[in-house]
């Protein structure tokens, strides 16, 4: 691993617990393009901000990182508000979705503004949804589907905007496009009725029970891992949550859960980084499984998370590298990477780029020439350099995802 890698998870470890981090030879602009990365300028800063190193770092450097926590920072408290006055008149309706990760995350930390987030995830039931729909656009939120009613039981949400907030409106919560995620899905089939109340911020809002959640966090990063990547703020949201709910958490239930997806080794390889990265110390019940992980095979992953930034997307070549590990999953006989059926995929894959399908299935292979076109013009663009080091970063990700078990394609069937 290397310096400016260790610096960035000294800084986080300082946010996370308040001591002084301790840096060898800080590139501040290194440091604040990892940051940048992950979405965690603002926690960076607020760490950075009580070392001696920073104190005498260039000025512009100094200066960068303080506008841009306090834009973001500022950004979050607004996105925050919003959130609290949309959900108030979602329960004055006699609605009541349940918040997942965002804003629970965030009050788990010290400075719950510095952990900011793109969005705000709401579950809610299919037969509110057309309320839901109605005070949203009321409240000035567009939707990315205007119908979903042919839909409602394999969509996974539908994103709202209204240039503060985007919401994303949960219906199924993994979606139904491959058998993995609806093997994820039919996790929390039974899963909406065990919800709690908390108060955040003097607003009362509803969620689900330490155990549900704490799954759902661990398939959600299960699920970006195996196809993009995670990145380490997933990481630390899994860590924090398991930290103030260990002693509510029903760790037979995790068991089997996590068992049934094959991922005991990802599991443990998460609360290894957080012992040893991170500065957490998970309780005797929350080590399910005795599985012993060398410090050479967590460097690894941690490079992998490290270099995927938020959701494994930040450029073209990471791009390119989900495309492989796509094409590579598609035919679990051949084990070969697939290319055809990443260009005539299910309709279901592109309700967001083409939402005429919905209602209208037969424009699917006009969806199909479009998508093709589009591949084929952006591959032509793009360097050849660009492409073999997609195609590299793609191979070695595969390479990592079959070692940890979570390839696409290969979870077992999750009872009911």
């Amino acid at each position: 691993m290397n310096c400016q890698t260790e610096n960035f998870l000294h800084l986080l470890r300082s946010f996370l617990w308040g001591n002084t981090a301790r840096l060898d030879s800080p590139d501040w602009a290194k440091l604040c393009d990892l940051a940048g990365l992950h979405n965690l300028i603002p926690a960076v800063y607020s760490a950075a901000s009580r070392t001696e190193e920073f104190s005498r770092a260039d000025a512009s450097a100094r200066t960068q990182l303080l506008e841009t926590t306090l834009v973001q920072s500022s950004r979050q408290f607004m996105r925050t508000q919003e959130l609290f006055r949309i959900y108030e008149k979602l329960l004055s309706a006699g609605i009541q979705p349940l918040i997942l990760k965002g804003l629970i995350c965030r009050s788990l930390y010290p400075e719950p503004e510095l952990r900011v987030s793109c969005d705000e995830d709401l579950w809610v039931r299919k037969e509110d949804l057309a309320a839901c729909d109605r005070i949203l656009r009321a409240c000035g939120y567009t939707p990315d589907f205007d119908d979903v009613t042919p839909i409602l039981d394999t969509v996974q949400e539908i994103t709202y905007e209204n240039g503060v907030l985007v919401i994303e409106l949960h219906l199924n919560l993994f979606g139904t496009a491959n058998s993995d995620r609806f093997q994820m899905t039919q996790v929390f089939c039974r899963s909406f009725s065990q919800n709690m109340e908390l108060e955040i911020q003097g607003h009362k809002v509803f969620t689900l029970y330490p155990t549900e959640h704490f799954l759902f966090l661990f398939l959600h990063l299960y699920k970006h891992f195996s196809v993009s990547g995670a990145g380490i703020r997933h990481i630390m949201d899994f860590l924090m949550f398991l930290d103030k709910y260990n002693e509510d958490i029903d760790f037979t239930r995790i068991r089997l859960v996590v068992s049934q997806f094959r991922g005991e080794l990802f599991y443990c390889s998460l609360l290894e980084i957080g012992k040893t990265y991170l500065g957490f110390s998970p309780q005797k019940s929350a080590e399910l499984f005795s599985l012993s992980i060398s410090r050479p095979e967590l460097e690894l992953l941690l490079e992998d998370i490290i270099q995927s930034g938020c959701f494994g997307n930040a450029s073209k070549v990471q791009k390119l590298g989900s495309t492989y590990v796509m094409s590579y999953a598609i035919s679990s006989e051949t084990h070969r990477p697939q290319i055809l059926p990443l260009l005539f995929p299910k309709a279901e894959f592109l309700y967001p780029s083409f939402p005429l399908l919905i209602r209208h299935r037969w424009l699917l292979p006009f969806a199909w020439c479009a998508r093709i076109l589009k591949f084929f013009w952006k591959t032509c663009r793009s360097d050849k350099k660009e492409v073999s080091e997609g195609i590299r970063y793609g191979k070695k990700r595969v390479r990592l995802l079959k070692k940890y078990k979570t390839f696409p394609g290969t979870v077992a069937k999750v009872d009911k």
